[in-house]
C-alpha cells in the first residue's frame, strides 16, 4: 500500500527535521528543556489530545448518522482511529481508508468521503478562528488568516450553490469518456451529501465541536510552555498552536511537517522564548498531538487488518 510508504517517509523526515533543529539550536539545550517536562504533564497533554480525537469522532459519527448510517460505536471508533495512521500522507488522503472499512457496512463512498471532506473543512474553520487569537499579539499576521478564510469561503460557495454543482455535473456528463461520466456522477453524490452536512444546525455544531477539540490541544501546548517556565496566557498558547496548524495546512505539506514547526518556533521566539526552549516545546507538542495520533492510528489499523484477515481466512 503506497500510504504505508508515505507514512514511513514522513516518520524519517520528521526525525531528520527534529534532529536537525535540535543540532542547530544546541542539542544539549533542547534535550535539557525536554527533560524538564515531567510525567504528569505528559499524561495531561496526551489526555487532551485524546479528547480532541474523541470529540472529532463524535462529530464524524453524528455526520454519518444524519446521512442514514448507524454503526456500532466501538467498531466505528476503531475505523476512525485507523485513518489517523495515514495523517501524514499528502492532503491526509490516507485517512480515506475509513471509506474502505465502512463500505461493507453499507456506507457508500460518496457519504463517507463527504463526511471526511466536511470534517476537514470545519477543522480548518475552527483552527482559523483559534489562530486569530495570536493576532492580539501581532498585528501583522492577518494575511494567513485572510488566505485561509478566502479559501474556505470559496469552498463553501462551491458546495452550497446548486447551480454551480449542476453546471459542473452537466459538463462532466457531456464527456465522451465513460470514466469521466462515472466521476461526474460520484462527484454529484459527494457534493449533495456534503451540502446536507453543511446546513445551519450541523454547520454550527460541527464548528463548535472543532473549536473545543482543537482548543483542547492548544491548552495542552499551554501546559508544555508552563512546564518550561515560559509565561504565556492560555489564549496566546492556543493561538500559537492554531497558527502553526493553519500554516501547516496552507502549505499543503503532508502533516504540515516543517511549516507547522517553523511557524510555532518563530512565534514563540517573537514572544520572548529562547530558541532551544521553543524548539523543545514544539517538538514535544507535535509528538503529543500529531505523532500520538499516528501511533494510535497504526495500532487501530493493525487491529482492523488482523480482524479482516481472520474474517476472510477462517481457520
Amino acid at each position: 500500500m503506497r500510504f504505508r510508504r508515505a507514512l514511513a517517509i514522513s516518520v524519517v523526515a520528521a526525525f531528520v527535521l527534529y534532529a536537525g533543529a535540535s543540532f542547530f539550536a544546541g542539542a544539549e539545550d533542547v534535550l535539557g528543556a525536554v527533560s524538564r517536562i515531567d510525567l504528569p504533564v505528559w499524561i495531561l497533554v496526551l489526555s487532551l489530545s485524546a479528547l480532541n480525537y474523541f470529540l472529532r469522532f463524535c462529530r464524524w459519527q453524528w455526520y454519518l448518522a444524519r446521512l442514514g448510517h448507524v454503526l456500532s460505536p466501538p467498531r466505528h471508533l476503531l475505523y476512525y482511529l485507523a485513518g489517523f495512521a495515514f495523517t501524514t500522507t499528502p492532503g491526509k488522503m490516507g485517512e480515506a481508508i475509513r471509506s474502505v472499512y465502512l463500505r461493507p457496512h453499507g456506507v457508500g463512498y460518496a457519504d463517507s468521503l463527504a463526511a471526511l471532506f466536511v470534517e476537514r473543512l470545519l477543522d480548518m474553520v475552527a483552527v482559523l478562528l483559534l489562530g486569530l487569537l495570536v493576532a492580539w499579539f501581532f498585528s501583522d499576521v492577518w494575511w494567513p488568516s485572510v488566505c485561509a478564510a478566502t479559501f474556505i469561503a470559496a469552498i463553501f460557495v462551491a458546495v452550497s450553490t446548486p447551480g454551480l454543482r449542476q453546471s459542473i455535473s452537466a459538463r462532466l456528463d457531456r464527456s465522451r469518456s465513460p470514466r469521466v461520466q462515472r466521476f461526474g456522477g460520484q462527484l454529484r453524490s459527494l457534493l449533495q451529501s456534503s451540502e446536507a452536512l453543511l446546513r445551519s444546525k450541523l454547520l454550527a455544531g460541527g464548528v463548535v465541536l472543532g473549536l473545543v477539540a482543537w482548543g483542547a490541544e492548544g491548552i495542552g501546548f499551554y501546559l508544555i510552555l508552563r512546564a518550561l517556565e515560559f509565561e504565556a496566557a492560555i489564549p496566546a498558547a492556543i493561538g500559537v498552536y492554531a497558527a502553526g496548524m493553519l500554516i501547516g495546512a496552507l502549505s499543503f505539506i503532508p502533516g504540515g511537517l516543517g511549516s507547522t514547526e517553523a511557524t510555532m518556533v518563530l512565534i514563540l521566539s517573537l514572544l520572548g522564548m529562547d530558541v532551544s526552549s521553543a524548539i523543545a516545546a514544539t517538538i514535544v507538542c507535535r509528538v503529543a498531538t500529531l505523532w500520538f495520533a499516528v501511533a494510535l492510528g497504526f495500532c487501530a489499523f493493525a487491529a482492523v487488518e488482523t480482524g479482516r484477515e481472520s474474517t476472510f481466512n477462517p481457520q
